[in-house]
């Protein structure tokens, strides 16, 4: 794998070597270089995510402060066995899902989150939004506007 890599990348494709003769006709290729001196510089941008900002995603706004609070538990939760499976958190569980799961069992819809309990862990799934319900009101996520305005918006 190691030599096809190797390869791949040290012998220019076809249509690569078709598209910069392009981007060089209509004078974009220097344009093209630049932009992908950018991209890998971004690239190797060590960049920590907030905590507090990282859970809030498409529609957590709207929620109240008990769902928003079980909302962030259950993300966390999202991410430990994204992390555990090496897989993308949305391979888990969507974002629309962890929203709806959140709003439910802050409501006391039955206590119950049936679409996250086929989970590998569904002990330690319930035991997170039980805990953050149980956690002083002071601790829970607050929905002002001011913030929820500015915060990041991840889909």
């Amino acid at each position: 794998m190691l030599e096809y890599a190797i390869n791949d990348h040290a012998l220019p494709h076809p249509s690569g070597r078709k598209l910069g003769a392009e981007l060089q006709q209509i004078g974009r290729l220097e344009w093209f270089k630049q932009s992908c001196q950018r991209a890998l510089e971004q690239s190797l941008i060590d960049r920590v995510r907030d905590a507090e900002e990282a859970w809030r995603i498409a529609g957590a706004e709207d929620c109240e402060v008990r769902a928003a609070a079980v909302l962030r538990a259950l993300w966390q939760w999202r991410e430990t066995e994204a992390q555990a499976a090496d897989r993308p958190p949305f391979h888990i569980l969507q974002n629309q899902e962890l929203l709806r799961s959140a709003e439910s069992f802050a409501a006391g819809g039955g206590r119950g989150l049936p679409a996250l309990l086929s989970s590998a862990s569904p002990g330690v799934l319930l035991m997170r939004p039980e805990r953050a319900l149980q956690s002083p009101e002071t601790e829970w996520p607050r929905n002002a506007s001011s913030f929820w305005n500015n915060a990041p918006r991840l889909k």
